[in-house]
């Protein structure tokens, strides 16, 4: 009966009533950004318009994150919607890593080098050799170097262009599974040590922060917050830890480890005094924190690889202009001096 349900069980229920004025409004955000990287955040969107009822959210880790928006939405916080959303777009970006991340700016760089190296291969080189053939030139090794690769890359060009294409899409597989398994490797603890600080977990911890805070302001209890909010996190470390430690809650163990997978300001949130409620407030600002960690932690990243990438394709361009013209240098430096 429905009468034995939880209460805060009952409160989700209420919440699912703003589904719709939520999906439109991420749909819209979705809209003016205007990045089709975003399908997963899509597809839960869709899936959302669905949910009915609390078991069906708290089922899904991809739709119990969005509870802080649902319920932002029902206590009509306009500024707390956007706050989430953006929230939720930020973190979807820095979460994701299939295929609609392959055009990221280090993937854009490297099909940009190598696009300038077939286009010189193919249209500026044969030109310039033709050149040296005809003047009978003594070629430098480093245009020999130069023009020995051109003429490869022209004569294995059906071979050699799908197969670096096929190197660099298959690192991007490579990579995606590679952050999978270090995931998994942070379920010991010796290995969470030397992993930690990864932006991955820096957005699950503010995920958790934050759907916990909702959780909790709803009523439901600590252990059972504990381990959906675990769950929403989307990350495989934290949703063993988070078992872990709701574990523990329930059973009112004394066992420390648990707790150490997470900030000490947590057990101040949740178990303020031995009377006291669980702090939301002090969770959601747990929870921003983390995520400006997240943003510092990205932009920290791409601010160190974009210089190097810029070097290296203003270094490939300046290499291939000098082993191209300094024949041509030499030339004009010999035909003036002979017309004196």
């Amino acid at each position: 009966m429905d009468s034995d349900r939880p209460e805060y069980l009952k409160r989700i229920d209420q919440l699912l009533l703003e589904r719709e004025n939520v999906a439109d409004f991420v749909e819209s955000g979705l809209r003016d950004i205007g990045d089709s990287s975003y399908r997963d955040l899509k597809r839960t969107i869709q899936s959302l318009r669905g949910v009915s009822q609390a078991e069906q959210l708290l089922a899904s880790p991809q739709l119990t994150r969005l509870l802080p928006l649902l319920n932002s939405s029902f206590n009509r916080d306009q500024d707390a919607m956007q706050k989430c959303s953006r929230l939720l777009f930020e973190e979807e970006n820095r979460a994701s890593s299939g295929w609609g991340r392959a055009l990221s700016y280090p993937s854009v760089m490297f099909m940009a080098i190598f696009a300038i190296f077939l286009i010189q291969a193919f249209y500026l080189s044969p030109s310039f050799e033709k050149m040296f053939e005809e003047f009978e030139l003594r070629l430098p090794t480093l245009t020999r170097i130069v023009i020995a690769l051109n003429q490869f890359t022209r004569s294995f060009a059906l071979i050699i262009i799908p197969a670096i294409l096929l190197i660099h899409f298959s690192g991007r597989i490579i990579r995606y599974w590679l952050s999978k398994l270090v995931a998994e490797l942070q379920k010991f603890y010796v290995l969470d040590f030397l992993l930690g600080g990864r932006a991955s977990n820096l957005v699950a911890m503010s995920r958790f922060m934050r759907v916990l805070a909702d959780l909790c302001e709803l009523g439901a209890p600590v252990s059972v917050a504990v381990s959906y909010a675990g769950n929403a996190t989307q990350h495989a470390l934290y949703r063993l830890r988070a078992d872990q430690l709701a574990e523990t809650i329930q059973t009112s163990s004394n066992n420390k480890e648990p707790w150490e997978a997470f900030p000490p300001q947590l057990r101040f949130a949740l178990n303020r005094s031995e009377k006291s409620e669980p702090s939301p407030r002090l969770l959601r600002a747990l929870g921003s924190t983390y995520g400006s960690q997240a943003a510092i932690s990205t932009s920290r990243y791409s601010s160190m690889t974009s210089p190097w990438l810029i070097l290296l394709l203003g270094g490939m361009v300046f290499f291939l202009v000098i082993a191209l013209f300094s024949p041509l240098l030499s030339l004009i430096t010999s035909l003036s001096g002979g017309g004196v």
